[in-house]
């Protein structure tokens, strides 16, 4: 059997489609990666490493302004030309698309060619290219249980978010705390807090998180460790943190694994990816949605996790209003020495690939 996994976009989208791609070459099935959207050289170079084929297709992003409509039709149909040509030299068994916009050639030209076509979704609101082209998928596998289930016209499988198999592994290991904190310029002996914030909107969640930080009473058991996004942020938070010496700054890790073995809780958004990672490694996690996320997914995400629960198995907390809530999050959750046991039971994606692979062949 042939698989052509569609991934476009973002890493949200890439790595779970390069880790079901990795499930399946373990089961000896034929499979390649396309890829469209942002991003796509630098996927390219990590499907190499994996050694799974990969095709870059055109890349192009919808435009805002309605007076260039007409140039989207047109970039659509010369891409739906390719992506046509491209399956029809391929000739694959089935089409798994990863979701969004830059994925939508590919899927739609499955649907030309009568190949079957599967789909994943990410995130708790199915997006619109998701919904549109269920019309002609077999099944649509989802990540959380969908709130807008009646806009999707296909089968839906509730699989999981895949995460990454390294981090799979990592999850299952044993490993020295002492020596990770050693590394990274921790105070084993303290509960370490791990913020991350990706990549949109960090600089103004940083500030927020700082000034909320700087606030905390009786913080001398607490170790913020706290992942800037880039060098430019951490030196201008140091100014503001005032070299805090229970606060340890980078910009970025390579081996996050080693972040979420020592965290004792985390900030973060909501994004599929980082809410499955933390539940499985049974992190209690603070949610910070995104709050300009499309169809405010963020926040439906981290909801979806607690109406699944029926219990606030995260803490969700707005961006307006982090200062003034952040503080008494954090003393609640260390206080109380709050698991993240139930998290992981409600996201376990270590096992979603193979759910999907199962599905597909």
């Amino acid at each position: 059997m042939k698989l052509i996994i569609t991934c476009g976009g973002t890493g949200g989208h890439f790595y779970p489609g390069l880790t079901i791609a990795q499930t399946a070459k373990k089961q000896e099935i034929d499979v390649k990666i396309s890829l469209s959207g942002k991003h796509t050289q630098k996927f390219a170079e990590t499907c190499k490493k994996f050694q799974i084929p990969c095709s870059v297709q055109t890349a192009f992003s919808r435009p805002t302004a309605k007076w260039k409509l007409p140039i989207l039709g047109l970039k659509v149909l010369q891409d739906l030309i390719r992506c046509y040509r491209f399956l029809g030299k391929e000739k694959p068994d089935a089409v798994l698309g990863m979701g969004s916009f830059a994925s939508f050639g590919i899927c739609f030209a499955a649907k030309l060619r009568r190949i079957p076509l599967y789909l994943h979704e990410g995130n708790s609101v199915v997006g619109a290219s998701n919904c549109y082209l269920s019309k002609f998928a077999k099944k649509l596998f989802l990540s959380f249980n969908a709130i807008n289930k009646s806009a999707i016209k296909c089968e839906t499988v509730l699989t999981g978010f895949p995460v990454r198999t390294s981090f799979v592994n990592d999850s299952k290991e044993q490993f020295d705390r002492d020596e990770i904190c050693k590394e990274m310029g921790c105070d084993s002996s303290k509960k370490i807090v791990l913020f991350f914030g990706g990549s949109q909107g960090a600089k103004t969640l940083n500030t927020r998180v700082a000034n909320a930080f700087n606030s905390l009473e009786n913080s001398e058991n607490i170790q913020l460790l706290h992942l800037a996004g880039n060098r430019e942020e951490v030196e201008r938070l140091k100014d503001l943190y005032d070299n805090k010496v229970n606060v340890v700054l980078k910009d970025y890790i390579e081996n996050m694994s080693d972040c979420y073995r020592i965290a004792d809780l985390a900030i973060a958004r909501g994004g599929a990816a980082s809410l499955f990672e933390l539940a499985l490694f049974s992190i209690p996690t603070i949610v910070i949605p995104l709050p300009w996320a499309a169809d405010n997914h963020q926040f439906e995400n981290a909801k979806s996790i607690n109406d699944s629960a029926n219990a606030n198995a995260v803490a969700i907390c707005n961006q307006t209003e982090v200062e003034a809530k952040l503080p008494s999050l954090l003393k609640e959750f260390l206080t109380d020495n709050k698991s993240g046991e139930e998290f992981h039971h409600i996201l376990d994606g270590s096992k979603s690939a193979e759910l999907i692979v199962s599905e597909i062949c």
